[in-house]
């Protein structure tokens, strides 16, 4: 049984809440796989968590899960439906948005982002990476997607010894793809543009924002120019 047992110091902060386990934080570790499934236990052998093992970042265990669950293909695929589903009850509207973002959702390191009916994923550990095959399979078998594109281009996968890499699981690449957010509509390119195609993170921002815009605006760092497109709903004018 691959296991990693936590320092005090390390279990003070798992104890908080914290998702993480640093390299520094543990004393032992038996028998764990680069990127494979471990169970983390305190000084006494007593059971706290499961979850993925790094052997190369200083972030050497990331939590799945504080139960004794098998994690097994039933358990990914639950997590992934429950993610989809908020997304469908907080932004109904929504063609545009990222539909998983790791930890926030229990399924550390994996980001899904949708346009439309397309999908682009990145895998940002090891233990992540590891289920590439599997998250897709279960991907299109919740959603049907069109394509999926594989954005791992990051340098950050190289903490976790990762090549960066991008390529499509499913499908040609689109092209680009026009999307809607709000009462804007835009064009993204998955494959080239940047994170996965678009800022998706500042969605709530730029519809916030729109109520504060008067007179003249300037967007200085525009991009898709989305922040302008939103001003101009009510501003005299909008520079980008």
């Amino acid at each position: 049984m691959a296991l990693l047992t936590v320092t005090p110091k390390g279990f003070a902060w798992f104890r908080k809440g914290h998702p993480w386990i640093f390299r520094d934080d543990l004393e032992r570790i038996q028998d764990a796989s680069p990127g494979g499934l471990v169970t983390l236990q305190g000084r006494r052998g007593e059971f706290l968590a499961q979850g993925f093992y790094s052997d190369r970042s200083k972030i050497a265990f990331r939590l799945v899960s504080r139960s004794r669950r098998p994690i097994d293909r039933g358990f990914w695929k639950e997590k992934i439906q429950r993610a989809i589903d908020f997304r469908s009850a907080v932004m109904p509207e929504a063609d545009a948005c990222r539909l998983v973002y790791g930890e926030s959702d229990g399924i550390p390191s994996l980001i899904v982002d949708r346009y439309g009916s397309h999908l682009v994923l990145q895998t940002l550990s090891q233990g992540a990476d590891r289920l590439t095959s599997l998250f897709a399979q279960i991907l299109v078998e919740l959603l049907q997607p069109a394509t999926i594109l594989l954005r791992n281009d990051l340098s950050v996968r190289a903490l976790e010894g990762l090549p960066q890499e991008k390529k499509m699981l499913l499908g040609d690449p689109p092209g680009k793809v026009e999307v809607r957010e709000g009462t804007i509509r835009y064009w993204v390119d998955p494959w080239t543009g940047h994170k996965t195609g678009a800022y998706l993170d500042q969605r709530d921002n730029r519809a916030r924002a729109a109520r504060y815009f008067r007179g003249k605006v300037l967007d200085a760092f525009c991009y898709q120019g989305l922040f302008a497109l939103h001003a101009s709903s009510a501003a005299d004018r909008v520079i980008g």
